[in-house]
C-alpha cells in the first residue's frame, strides 16, 4: 500500500511503500539520503464488525411486597415495655367528690329522723299560733305591772320523771326501761357488716323497749350530725359525758336503726354508748327525748356509780 513521503531536505514528495517506513532512502530529487517518515498517521486498526447478538428478555420483576409480607409474619412479635402514664386528678375533683358522697350518706342517714323534726316542728308552730290566738290578754291594773301579772300566771317548766335502772316509763304506744349499765369493751358492726371490738372499754347503756299498741308498728328515730342526740348523759356536777361514735355507719352489736320494725306487742333491745366516767362520778343522770320513738317529752334515769358492772 503506497503512501507519501516527504524530504526534509528540499522537501520534494513522492510514493513509497507503507511497509518501507523507518528505513533509509535517496531522494531523487535533490540525492540525499533520509529516514522515511509519513506525513499522514497510521491508520488504526479498523474495529471488528457489529454483530447481531441476540438480547435475552429482561427478567421478570418479582413481587417483593409478598416476600417482605412472608418474612415479617414469620418473625416473631417483639413484646414492647410500655409504661403506664399516670392519671392526674385535679385538685378540685379531691376535694369536691368526698364532700358530695359525704352529703349524700348524710341525706340517707337522718331523712327518717329530719321528716320527724320537720313534722313536730310545723305541728308546734301551728299549736302556738293557735294558742296565742284564743288565749286571752292578762288585764293590766293600775296598780301592778305587766311583769307581776305575767309571773303569776305563767306556768312553771314540769320536771322530767327521774327512774332507776330496772324501772319502766309507760309512754304513748311504747314503754321504755334501762336494764343494764357496764363499763367493757363493745362490739362494733361496720358499713360492710364487719364486726370488730373496741380498743379501749365504754360505758354501755341497754334498753328494753316495748311496743305497747296492739295496731301499730314501732319503729325507732335515728339521731344524725346535724340534730342533737336523743340520750345525754352527764354526772352529779353536770360534766357531760360525750358519746361514742365508731364513724360512719357504724353501729353497735345491738343496737336499733330506722330499718328495723317492732311489731305490736313485741320487744326489742337498744343500746347506746358514752364514754367512761371519772373515777369519783357518785351518780349519772341520762336523759331520753321520747321522739327517738315518736312521742313528746324527755324522761330521766339515774345511774349510780355502784350500780354500774365493770
Amino acid at each position: 500500500m503506497k503512501a507519501v513521503a516527504r524530504c526534509p531536505n528540499c522537501h520534494a514528495s513522492f510514493n513509497v511503500d507503507r511497509a518501507s517506513a523507518g528505513r533509509r532512502t535517496k531522494c531523487p530529487k535533490c540525492e540525499q539520503s533520509f529516514l522515511i517518515q509519513f506525513d499522514e498517521p497510521t491508520p488504526e486498526a479498523e474495529p471488528d464488525p457489529i454483530r447481531n447478538v441476540p438480547h435475552s428478555p429482561p427478567p421478570t420483576p418479582q413481587r417483593v411486597s409478598s416476600v417482605i409480607r412472608a418474612a415479617a409474619d414469620s418473625t416473631p412479635p417483639r413484646e414492647e415495655n410500655r409504661k403506664l402514664r399516670p392519671i392526674a386528678v385535679p385538685l378540685w375533683a379531691m376535694i369536691t367528690i368526698p364532700s358530695i358522697a359525704c352529703l349524700i350518706i348524710g341525706y340517707f342517714i337522718g331523712r327518717e329522723h329530719s321528716k320527724q323534726q320537720m313534722e313536730r316542728a310545723v305541728a308546734d308552730i301551728g299549736k302556738a299560733f293557735t294558742e296565742g290566738l284564743t288565749s286571752e290578754v292578762p288585764a293590766i291594773s293600775p296598780s301592778s305591772g305587766l311583769s307581776s301579772n305575767l309571773e303569776t300566771e305563767s306556768e312553771k317548766p314540769t320536771p322530767h320523771p327521774r327512774m332507776l335502772i330496772g324501772e319502766r316509763h309507760a309512754a304513748k304506744g311504747f314503754s321504755i326501761a334501762l336494764t343494764n349499765a357496764s363499763i367493757d369493751k363493745s362490739q362494733v358492726k361496720d358499713l360492710m357488716g364487719n364486726v370488730g371490738v373496741g380498743q379501749n372499754p365504754d360505758l354501755v347503756l341497754r334498753f328494753n323497749v316495748v311496743n305497747t299498741d296492739d295496731r301499730r308498728i314501732l319503729r325507732f328515730h335515728e339521731g344524725n350530725m346535724f340534730l342533737p342526740g336523743h340520750f345525754r348523759l352527764r354526772d352529779d356536777v353536770d360534766n357531760v359525758i360525750r358519746g361514742v361514735n365508731y364513724g360512719m355507719g357504724s353501729k353497735p352489736v345491738g343496737a336499733l336503726t330506722g330499718a328495723e320494725d317492732i311489731a305490736p306487742g313485741a320487744s326489742a333491745t337498744h343500746i347506746e354508748l358514752f364514754s367512761v366516767p371519772l373515777p369519783k362520778t357518785k351518780f349519772l343522770i341520762l336523759t331520753v327525748d321520747l321522739a327517738c320513738f315518736g312521742d313528746q317529752g324527755e324522761i330521766e334515769f339515774q345511774i349510780p356509780a355502784d350500780k354500774i358492772k365493770r
